[in-house]
């Protein structure tokens, strides 16, 4: 289904609020932004990769929450590894 040039506009900017509300943690309306996004353009790349870092999201907050763990009790490398195993999932799910 192609979209015209105000169905663009409005996918552009669902894309853009799903953005944002990942980044500032808010999964449930990143969900909403994305699947807009994608009822205006089903194929829309943007808009299943955003759904997928929706979907990781849980994992992600899990091991950042066990990295500091580990980092406040003095584990230095059980941080180290858990914040990388954190940066390595957000990194799979954006490509």
């Amino acid at each position: 289904v192609a979209v015209g040039m105000q169905g663009l506009g409005l996918m552009q900017a669902a894309l853009a609020a799903g953005a944002a509300a990942l980044d500032r943690g808010d999964a449930a309306e990143a969900r909403r932004q994305f699947e807009r996004a994608l009822a205006l353009e089903p194929g829309i790349a943007l808009g299943r990769r955003g759904l997928e870092r929706v979907a990781a999201l849980p994992a992600v907050r899990k091991l950042l929450a066990e990295a500091a763990a580990r980092e406040e009790q003095g584990q230095v490398a059980a941080a180290a590894t858990a914040y990388r195993q954190a940066l390595q999932l957000e990194w799979e799910v954006q490509r």
